[in-house]
This record gives structure tokens, C-alpha cells and sequence, in this order.
């Protein structure tokens, strides 16, 4: 699942770099090329929500016991180390940038260089509703995240207790708070779908994660009887979901169901995903691509990667705009990127990692021995 998460990121990233380049070319590679799969930033969002569901499931799944606390300790290490980590990097760079000119409206938000300690304070609790898009773009998903972490053992009981019709109808429901949110804007969102009420949508996602989690054997055991013509026609399908899921918007539209759009979006995106695990699981042919070394190494950075392309990416342009044309920008860009993924993955990641797994052993340790101590009556 890491080698996944690790193109996923990869799309993040040309996702951010692609609106940099106009011209009826660039638009007929996004229209009429499979370009456009490659560059689906929120597809991929989606799949790292469903990924996200997936992986944390599998222990409660498998029946171990953890407690509340050590659950959290472990996310908050996993994510909010490395996150602060590039926050503050960002902060720091871009606290006195002018705004990028000629590039696209997201990234000359982001470099306005806004610095003032509620959006310290907003970024360093990492769970309100606040302007994410103000020093990277990408964070709103890590709002997200933390906020899910903090309810995913109800999620995972669901998960592992109900049928999959009473999770999935539970899942249309969270669902259908966040398209009431659309329809009657009780909770406007003040960063990119931060809002509260996004919250219950991706809470959803992360369920059909858990979901493909519990019955992966089943998947695969399917996947295995299906004709070989089958399987082909599935992983079409599969992309061409994924990749056009983003037309609902605008059948929602048309429909007038305005409100409806973003929810039946991200479903026909997030039915691609579940058939590409599907296959994913269950394709020798898959699995053994998903374990190449290059796969496994993108897999390992996908986290760095996400935290700090945007962050490489602007400071380039900054530094470098006026200087050298964009067509050498980008390479430049990708290669220090990469770089700067594997530095935070090795000197930030695994220390948060390997943190977080000592902080709850010692805990549980501690535990453990408080619950044999004999007790001594006098």
C-alpha cells in the first residue's frame, strides 16, 4: 500500500505544477490523453483517505488492543512531527514574499506572506477551521487526518461490528450532513474543504477504506475467478472512473442538485479506487510492479514528498523566476524535491516514528506491570 500512496503523491505534485503551463496543447494533453489521470490531485486525496482507512483498520480488524491514547500518541507523532517540521520552514520563507505573479490563483495565495500569530496559532493546533491555503496548500487534508484520528476507533468499530450495507449506509449519511452543509451553508469553509462539516464526508472515505481492509480476501478471491478480458475491462473501468469522476460535478449541475456534486464526485472516484485495490491486492502482475525498488522508494518519501513539494516548488519560483524559464524551473524543482522528501523522511520521519512507538510502549509497559503487581494488604 505504500508504493500506492506513493504515486498518489507523485500526482499531488503534478498536479501542482501543471496549471503553471497554459497553451491549447497542455489542454489537449489534459483532455484527450491518459495526462489527465496522472494529474488528478484530488482523486488522489481520495485514494490516501481510502488508503488512510485501510491501513489503520487493519489492527482493529485483526483484534489487537491498543488503547485510546497510544492510538493517538502514534497518529499525532506519524503526522503533526513532520508536518511541523515543514510548517515552520514555510512560515519562515514565505513570512516576507511578495505574491508570485502570472502563475495561477493558488499559488500567488499562498505566497502572500501573511505572518501573524493567529495563523501561528491556527496552524500549530492543526484542527480548526482556519486559511490553509495561506503557506501550503496541501495541509487541509492533514486537518482532516487529525481530526478523523481523533474519532477513527468509532469509525473502525463500525467497521468491524456492522454488515457492509449498514456501513456503507452509514457512510451516506455522514455524507449527507456535508451536502446539507452545501445546500444550506451553515459552516462556510475558510481554508480549502476544511470545514467541520467536510469532515463527515471524509470520515466516510475512510470507512470504505476499513471496509476494503475487512473483506480483502474476498476481494481477491474474486479478482481470481474473473476471465482475463474481465480483469482488463475492471482496471479500464477502474481508471476511467477515477479519472472522470470529476464530470459529476457537473451532471450534478445540470441536474440542479448543485449540493450534490462534490459528494457524487468523490463516490464514483473513490468506486475506481476500491476496484483498483481490488486488483492491486489481487494482480501478481500489480504486486510485483507496486514492489520495485523505485516503487518502494517513492512509497517510503510519499509523506515528505506531499509535505514539501509546494514548499520547493514556490521557493524556486521565487528565487528563480526571471531567471530561468519555467521549462527549466520544474526539473530543477522535481530533483531538489525528491531530495528534500528523502532527507525528511530519514532525518524527521522515522525519528517521529520510531518516538511515538517507544512514548506508548513504555506506556503499555508501565501498564502491564501496574496490573501484575501483587497487592500487599497491611
Amino acid at each position: 500500500m505504500d508504493s500506492i500512496r506513493g504515486l498518489a503523491s507523485l500526482s499531488v505534485f503534478f498536479s501542482h505544477i501543471w496549471p503553471l503551463f497554459t497553451g491549447p496543447f497542455v489542454s489537449y494533453l489534459y483532455v484527450n490523453t491518459p495526462v489527465r489521470m496522472a494529474v488528478n490531485g484530488h482523486g488522489a486525496v481520495m485514494l490516501f483517505f481510502v488508503l488512510s482507512g485501510f491501513v489503520l483498520s487493519l489492527p482493529f480488524i485483526g483484534g489487537q488492543k491498543a488503547s485510546y491514547k497510544n492510538f493517538v500518541i502514534k497518529r499525532f507523532f506519524r503526522i503533526y512531527i513532520p508536518y511541523l517540521t515543514a510548517i515552520a520552514v514555510a512560515m519562515i520563507a514565505f513570512r516576507t514574499t511578495e505574491p508570485i505573479q502570472g502563475l495561477g490563483g493558488w499559488i500567488s495565495e499562498l505566497s502572500t506572506g501573511k505572518f501573524n500569530l493567529k495563523s501561528i496559532v491556527e496552524h500549530l493546533l492543526l484542527l480548526g477551521n482556519f486559511d490553509t491555503k495561506r503557506y501550503n496548500t496541501v495541509i487541509w487534508t492533514l486537518v482532516q487526518e487529525m481530526r478523523i484520528s481523533l474519532v477513527f476507533p468509532i469509525l473502525a468499530f463500525v467497521v468491524v461490528r456492522a454488515r457492509w450495507p449498514f456501513s456503507l449506509f452509514i457512510c451516506l449519511l455522514l455524507s449527507s450532513i456535508t451536502a446539507l452543509n452545501q445546500l444550506f451553508e451553515w459552516e462556510p469553509a475558510y481554508g480549502f474543504k476544511n470545514s467541520f462539516s467536510h469532515t463527515f464526508h471524509y470520515c466516510a472515505i475512510f470507512i470504505v477504506g476499513g471496509l476494503i481492509a475487512k473483506h480483502r480476501m474476498a476481494f481477491v478471491a474474486a479478482y481470481s475467478r474473473m476471465p482475463r478480458m474481465a480483469k482488463y475491462a475492471a482496471l479500464a473501468f477502474a481508471m476511467a472512473m477515477y479519472t472522470y469522476g470529476i464530470k459529476m460535478q457537473g451532471a450534478a449541475i445540470r441536474l440542479k442538485l448543485p449540493f450534490l456534486g462534490e459528494i457524487a464526485q468523490d463516490y464514483t472516484i473513490v468506486a475506481g479506487i476500491v476496484i483498483f485495490l481490488m486488483i492491486a491486492l489481487g494482480s501478481k502482475k500489480m504486486i510485483a510492479f507496486l514492489s520495485l525498488k523505485i516503487m518502494k522508494f517513492f512509497g517510503d518519501i510519499s509523506y515528505s514528498l506531499y509535505l514539501w513539494h509546494i514548499i520547493v516548488l514556490v521557493g524556486f519560483i521565487h528565487l528563480l523566476q526571471g531567471v530561468l524559464p519555467l521549462a527549466l524551473i520544474v526539473p530543477l524543482v522535481f530533483c531538489v524535491t525528491i531530495t528534500v522528501a528523502w532527507l525528511s523522511y530519514r532525518c524527521v520521519e522515522l525519528p517521529a516514528i520510531r518516538m511515538g512507538k517507544k512514548f506508548t510502549r513504555g506506556r503499555s509497559m508501565a501498564k502491564r506491570r501496574q496490573e501484575i503487581q501483587p497487592e500487599f494488604k497491611m
